[in-house]
């Protein structure tokens, strides 16, 4: 992590903070982009495990009472599945709350191969920083 940091620390000065929900199921996902995005001075609000977790913030977005700029979506939120179609059930809730925050697809498989379109397609691998490399693009 020192390492990184030190790679990363010329950006934290000009960058924005940005406000982020996670949706990801995996508990060790969760808990890496937690320390990620806080390397890049970014705020997680909330994280939601579950697919009526994510649907009840996103919920919550369209009321007010979630204020989030980035979303970080897994395509897949409950066992078994591996067709993307919890996040397509996220990003059509988006979709129809009218909701502008910026969505990055982060799963084992490319959101494109789901026919989804998000604004950053990632796929799970070895680090998160283009996690980080795509928020400072937003």
């Amino acid at each position: 992590m020192c390492l990184l940091r030190k790679a990363y620390q010329h950006k934290i000065i000009a960058m924005e903070s940005a406000r982020v929900l996670v949706i990801e199921d995996d508990d060790g996902i969760r808990d890496s982009l937690q320390r990620y995005l806080a390397l890049g001075q970014h705020i997680v609000k909330r994280e939601a495990a579950t697919l009526l977790a994510a649907l009840a913030a996103i919920d919550d977005m369209h009321q007010g009472s979630l204020d989030c700029n980035v979303i970080i979506l897994d395509g897949n939120l409950r066992p078994g599945l591996t067709d993307g179609s919890d996040a397509k059930d996220v990003l059509e809730r988006v979709k129809n709350t009218g909701i502008t925050a910026k969505i990055i697809g982060l799963s084992g498989n490319s959101m494109k191969n789901y026919g989804l379109k998000v604004d950053a397609d990632i796929t799970k691998g070895a680090s998160l920083f283009p996690v980080l490399e795509a928020i400072d693009n937003f």
